[in-house]
């Protein structure tokens, strides 16, 4: 950062962006500028994986009516944001589909492409994907649906939850995350087909199964936390069975200390 005096000024316990940066475009492009020369020197493993799309980075401000609301200060590459400790998003959903005899019902579960950035070969929800600035988390999600598994028919999609947590790689550095949670009930004999490639198979799963390879850590973080979140809002873990119920709950939404997407304001 101090060979880029013009995009970053280094204070006492604190980075800033030049105050001659004064719109989000020009916050964009400047830090744009600074990464691809981080990542054509190879300088962090994480520009590895650059994915040529951005998250908001959202700060405060206020509305039109006068009220509080954030809005977006300027955009980073995805693969990035961990080296700035920038707050990302995604959006999951959780399919499952219920036995029309037996009552029972069972999970669609996705195995993740060899060729992921990102976690390759681990188990995955049905659908999910990061929320890259331009997209509000519905208009976002009704896209991975077809992507991921070929969904076209979104009338029983319902977004659920929200969850918050702070992740951490050697690679990627601090995460802190949102994740926009949806459901959607699937009929029997459906089958979920991969439009884009970023899947390498499906299998429908029983809870058990699913409890199974969570304990196994066979999931990808994120996307077990999600599925966490449907265990626990579906009854199938409780607090009369499970020691750590209370803290499970409160650990799945963490608050953050960074302002956070408003949308539809």
């Amino acid at each position: 950062m101090r060979d880029h005096p013009d995009v970053f000024v280094i204070g006492d316990g604190r980075v800033e962006l030049h105050d001659r940066l004064q719109t989000p475009h020009d916050r964009t492009e400047a830090v744009e500028g600074v990464l691809v020369s981080w990542r054509d020197q190879k300088k962090f493993p994480s520009l590895k994986g650059w994915r040529s799309e951005r998250y908001s980075v959202w700060g405060n401000g206020s509305s039109a009516a006068g009220g509080s609301r954030t809005q977006v200060v300027m955009e980073v590459e995805r693969a990035a944001a961990g080296l700035f400790g920038m707050r990302g998003y995604g959006c999951h959903v959780n399919g499952y589909v219920t036995d029309s005899g037996t009552g029972q019902l069972r999970m669609w579960i996705a195995k993740r492409s060899l060729t992921k950035q990102t976690y390759p070969g681990m188990l995955d929800n049905l659908v999910g994907g990061g929320l890259a600035h331009g997209y509000d988390p519905r208009s976002n999600i009704v896209k991975e649906c077809f992507e991921e598994a070929g969904i076209t028919d979104v009338s029983k999609l319902k977004a659920v939850s929200v969850i918050n947590f702070f992740g951490y790689s050697t690679d990627r550095g601090l995460l802190p995350d949102t994740e926009y949670l949806y459901d959607i009930e699937l009929p029997e004999g459906w089958e979920p087909v991969c439009q884009d490639g970023e899947v390498a198979g499906f299998s429908l799963l029983t809870i058990e199964e699913v409890k199974q390879h969570l304990a196994a850590g066979e999931f990808m973080p994120e996307s077990g936390l999600c599925v966490v979140d449907f265990l626990l809002r579906h009854g199938f873990v409780d607090a009369s069975s499970e020691p750590d119920y209370v803290d499970i709950s409160v650990g799945l939404r963490r608050p953050l200390p960074f302002p956070g997407p408003t949308y539809g304001v």
